[in-house]
């Protein structure tokens, strides 16, 4: 059985939807990695997004990327996509862990710049 950690609520995970173009997928993966603003990105493909848009029901393809990182770089994570991301206003929300095994939030402590970062 993995060793639950207590202080999981210290990490969140982010959703944002993006559109289905390799070269934003790209950028929104890689640039917010290489700045340590998390430590990994899950990317789901093939989400159907239904959603109104000046009066009328729209609906597309979208990627859904979801980012593993500190509590305390979610808002710096969130202001940092919003200025690289080709929507004017990206559809981005967090959600703090309640548990999670102290392997997993030890990997997310290494590789993001928040101040619980081991040296």
């Amino acid at each position: 059985m993995p060793n639950v950690a207590s202080h999981a609520h210290e990490f969140s995970i982010v959703w944002i939807s993006c559109p289905a173009d390799e070269d934003v997928i790209e950028k929104l993966t890689n640039e917010p990695l290489s700045n340590e603003l998390c430590a990994a990105v899950n990317r789901i493909s093939g989400v159907q997004s239904s959603f109104y848009y000046q009066g009328s029901i729209e609906k597309t393809e979208e990627i859904l990327l979801i980012y593993k990182t500190q509590s305390c770089l979610v808002k710096e994570l969130m202001d940092y996509i919003q200025t690289i991301h080709p929507y004017s206003e990206a559809e981005m929300f967090s959600l703090k862990l309640e548990q999670a095994n102290s392997s997993f939030l030890n990997t997310l402590t290494a590789h993001t710049k928040g101040p619980t970062k081991q040296h």
